[in-house]
């Protein structure tokens, strides 16, 4: 054996005769591969199939063998979900690793998606800021638990349902004119500078929303601050960052997310080209239909070529459901079935702006491709 040697970022590194380690700061992991007589067999196959096939053009810098057999060290997503790339090689792992895939396979997948919105943040503030996002800090909100006010009539919290945050509500003690004025505190517990304790308000303190601040409590000079701004600058520091907190730093996971770019435009370029696919398909059908005099397009394009069974199964080919759609049977049916069937209650998911898992069985897609200038196409 060799002496240890550290593996460089990114390149393969051979640590022993024909034996390989590559190093990515992307999830902090190790790959590695193995040279032998009749092809290479490759350790952990990282976080997704773009990652895998580009191990797969890195290792034509060692060697020429084709990829016959994986090992899979553990079941972790960031070292298995390359898989897919390698359906032609033997899969190996321990049984547990087998079975912990099958039980945890869904959990991981949902983590993964999870991860999407990070990454389009990050991509974001690099645009907007023209510089590199080194590491990333997470800004959360605590909102308070949500629950029902004390009532006195029941002796149980039974009462109104509140937001129990210090910036939705406050407590407020009323006015005993002349003698004592309105008072307000941001927290039910406070801690006395003069006594050096914590203390609670007394019972004479009402909770209330912070909508019921009277007005003469802003600030005249700031007439467009609103009531909300200024408890938020009004309540105590301490008070503050109880309730906003800051996590990180996290470092930027470079490879997932530039992969992450690709694989969303290579999912775009797919979905359209699919489109355009129905419908060339739609007016080779419509080229034969006996058009009469005043006929809708748009009605004609869901009677005639919707229906049509060739439609139907190139739409299955390109665009095939998920089993997310129905995956525990109909009783938890994917919320989305209504509009990728094309049933009443559709709505118009292109109009309304709002996102929807797309696919071309949304009534209003196909239409507004065959209605499209041909001038994009292709």
């Amino acid at each position: 054996m060799r002496d240890a040697v550290k593996p460089n970022s990114e390149r393969w590194t051979e640590v022993s005769t024909g034996v390989f380690v590559r190093r990515h700061t992307s999830l902090d992991l190790n790959v590695g591969a193995v040279i032998c007589d009749g092809g290479v067999l490759v350790i952990d196959t990282r976080a997704s199939h773009v990652q895998a096939a580009e191990m797969v053009e890195s290792l034509r810098a060692i060697t020429k063998l084709p990829v016959r057999w994986v090992i899979n060290t553990h079941h972790h997503w960031d070292h298995t979900f390359g898989n897919q790339v390698f359906p032609d090689a033997a899969i190996w792992g321990h049984e547990r690793c087998a079975e912990a895939m099958r039980v945890h396979g869904e959990a991981m997948r949902a983590q993964v998606k999870a991860l999407a919105p990070d990454f389009a943040a990050t991509l974001d503030a690099e645009r907007r800021l023209g510089r590199h996002v080194q590491s990333i800090y997470i800004h959360g909100l605590v909102k308070g638990k949500r629950g029902g006010e004390y009532n006195p009539g029941t002796g149980k919290y039974d009462g109104a349902i509140r937001q129990s945050s210090v910036f939705c509500y406050g407590y407020r003690k009323p006015a005993n004119p002349p003698m004592e004025p309105e008072q307000w505190a941001a927290t039910f517990e406070y801690y006395d500078p003069y006594e050096q304790k914590a203390k609670r308000l007394g019972k004479a303190f009402q909770k209330v929303g912070v909508w019921e601040l009277p007005d003469h409590y802003l600030p005249p000079d700031d007439p467009g601050m609103s009531k909300a701004e200024f408890w938020a600058k009004w309540i105590p520091s301490e008070a503050r960052r109880k309730n906003l907190l800051v996590i990180g730093p996290f470092s930027r996971q470079t490879q997932m997310v530039e992969h992450f770019l690709e694989e969303t435009l290579g999912e775009e370029e797919r979905w359209q080209a699919g489109l355009w696919a129905l419908y060339d398909l739609g007016q080779q059908i419509l080229a034969t239909y006996p058009w009469r005099e005043g006929e809708d397009q748009v009605e004609v394009w869901w009677r005639v070529v919707w229906p049509d069974e060739g439609v139907q199964s190139l739409m299955n080919r390109l665009f095939p459901r998920s089993y997310e759609c129905r995956r525990y049977g109909a009783r938890s049916r994917c919320q989305f079935e209504e509009v990728c069937l094309g049933r009443e209650g559709w709505g118009n998911p292109i109009g309304s702006g709002q996102f929807i898992d797309r696919r071309p069985h949304h009534r209003g897609e196909p239409g507004q491709a065959r209605l499209h200038d041909r001038a994009y196409h292709g």
